[in-house]
C-alpha cells in the first residue's frame, strides 16, 4: 500500500547511525527501522534465524538485530522496502552488493533503494558500478552526505544563482547544471577542522589507508560544493578528456581538479591527519554586461582531524566554514560582503550580517539528516507508485573522486604520533 510505511534495515550501527539515521528514521511516520546489522552484537542480543522467513512486520519497541545482512533478509523475506547502509567506506560497496545480488535473485523481493552513508565507498570505479547496476536493476541508489542539505542551503542557492534557481533541487545533479552562477566569484575558502577523538571515538580504522583519515571529513564541505554546482571531476584540464573519472561524461563548462594538495601524516597513521589543498573549479557564469561567460574560481581548503580549540585562532569545539567570495569591486571600488557559511551551513552571513533565522541545533546533523531522510523518502515514493525501467537515483561520485585524487597526489609530510 502507497500510505505503509516503508520497512527499513540498518546496517553498520556506529556513532552516525545512533545518533542521526535510527533517530531520525524512528521519527518520522512513514518509515520503520525493522531491523539493525552489525557484527558487534552479542550473541544474546540476535535474533534466531532459523524462524519462518517473511515475519509478518509489527511496530515494536524493540529493533530485532543480525549479524549479517543475509540473515536480516532470511528473517524478514521480501518486507524489506529499503537499507541504509552506515558502515565504514571499507565495507560500504561490499555491504551494498550483498543486498544487490540478494535483492535482485529472489523474485519475491520488494527492495526500492539503498542509501549510502558518506564515504560511499573506497573506489569510484567501483562505486559507478554498483549504483548502475543498482538501477539498472529498478533499485534506487542514493548517496548521502548530510552537508549537501545544510539549513542555509537556501539562502547559498539565492546568492549564487539567478533568482530562478533560487529554492531548485539541491541534491539533483541535473537541475544543478541548469543552474548559472550570477556572481563572479575570486575564491571559495574552506576551513574545515575538528577533533577525531570526538567525532570518531576509537575508529582506527580511519587513520588506515583504506579509511582516509581527514578526508573523511573533507567530503562534507566539497560534496556541498559539488551539488551546489553540479560538478564533475577532471583529472586532466577538460580540453583532454572526454570522460570524467565516475564514467559520467563531463560537461566541459562544470568540472573540478586538483592543483596540488600538502598533507600531514602522523608517524603512527597511513593515512593524513592534516592539509591544506588548491582545487580549481570551472563553472558558467551569467555576466550582467557581458553575457554568458566561463569562470574559473580557485576553492582553497585548510583541514585538520586533530584540532584543539585556542583563544588566539577561535574557541569553538570545530570550525565548519566556506567562504564564497567575489572578485569584481563595487563601482566605489570597495569589495562586495562575502557569503559566509558557518557552523557546517547551519549559519549564513553576508559580510558581518547574520541572514540565517533559526539557531544552530544543538545537535547540528539532526536537521540536515532530516532533510536527507525527505528526499530519499521521496525518492522510494515515486519508485513505489510506478514501474520503472531505470530507477531514479541520486549519486555523487565526484566528490569521492576528488578525494582519492587528493591522497594519490599529494605531497606528505610525517608528523608526530597521533593516537586516539
Amino acid at each position: 500500500m502507497e500510505d505503509d510505511p516503508f520497512h527499513i534495515i540498518i546496517v553498520g550501527y556506529g556513532e552516525i547511525a545512533r545518533l542521526a539515521h535510527l533517530p531520525v528514521l524512528q521519527s518520522r511516520s512513514d518509515s520503520l527501522v525493522i531491523g539493525l546489522v552489525d557484527t558487534t552484537f552479542s550473541e544474546e542480543e540476535l535474533v534466531s534465524t532459523n524462524s519462518v522467513s517473511g515475519q509478518t512486520i509489527t511496530p515494536s519497541p524493540t529493533i530485532l538485530k543480525f549479524a549479517a545482512v543475509n540473515d536480516a533478509f532470511e528473517y524478514f523475506g521480501s518486507n524489506i522496502d529499503a537499507v541504509s547502509i552506515c558502515t565504514p567506506q571499507t565495507a560500504t560497496l561490499s555491504v551494498a552488493r550483498d543486498v544487490l545480488k540478494i535483492a535482485t535473485s529472489s523474485n519475491e523481493s520488494k527492495l526500492l533503494g539503498i542509501l549510502l552513508e558518506k564515504p560511499p565507498g573506497e573506489d569510484v570505479d567501483d562505486l559507478k558500478q554498483t549504483i548502475q547496476y543498482g538501477r539498472s536493476h529498478g533499485i534506487s541508489m542514493f548517496t548521502a552526505c548530510h552537508t549537501t542539505v545544510c539549513p542555509a542551503r537556501k539562502v547559498v542557492d539565492s546568492w549564487l544563482f539567478s533568482d530562478a534557481a533560487a529554492g531548485a533541487d539541491c541534491t539533483n545533479k541535473s537541475k544543478a547544471k541548469n543552474t548559472i552562477c550570477r556572481r563572479r566569484l575570486d575564491s571559495i575558502h574552506i576551513i574545515w577542522k575538528e577533533n577525531v577523538r570526538k567525532w570518531h571515538p576509537g575508529q582506527v580504522w580511519i587513520s588506515k589507508e583504506c579509511g582516509g583519515g581527514v578526508t573523511d571529513m573533507l567530503f562534507n564541505p566539497i560534496s556541498l560544493i559539488v551539488s551546489l554546482f553540479g560538478l564533475s571531476f577532471s583529472s586532466l584540464p577538460t580540453t583532454d578528456l572526454d570522460e570524467n573519472i565516475s564514467g559520467e561524461s563531463i560537461d566541459q563548462n562544470r568540472t573540478i581538479r586538483l592543483i596540488k594538495a600538502d598533507l600531514v601524516r602522523p608517524c603512527n597513521w597511513e593515512a593524513p591527519i592534516s592539509g591544506c589543498t588548491e582545487l580549481l573549479m570551472t563553472v558558467p557564469l551569467n555576466d550582467s554586461t557581458k553575457g554568458m561567460l566561463e569562470m574559473e574560481v580557485r576553492i582553497l581548503a585548510d583541514f585538520a582531524f586533530d584540532y584543539e580549540p585556542s583563544s588566539d585562532y577561535c574557541n569553538s569545539e570545530e570550525i565548519w566554514n566556506i567562504e564564497f567570495v567575489e572578485s569584481v569591486p563595487k563601482s566605489d571600488g570597495s569589495n562586495h560582503p562575502s557569503l559566509t557559511l558557518k557552523d557546517g551551513g547551519a549559519q549564513a552571513y553576508i559580510g558581518s550580517q547574520k541572514v540565517t533565522t533559526e539557531p544552530t541545533a544543538e545537535y547540528p546533523l539532526r536537521p540536515e539528516y532530516e532533510a536527507l531522510y525527505d528526499q530519499f523518502l521521496d525518492l522510494l515514493q515515486s519508485h513505489r507508485s510506478k514501474s520503472v525501467d531505470e530507477a531514479p537515483s541520486v549519486v555523487d561520485c565526484t566528490t569521492l573522486a576528488i578525494l582519492k585524487e587528493i591522497i594519490r597526489l599529494g605531497k606528505y609530510t610525517v608528523g608526530p604520533r597521533f593516537d586516539f
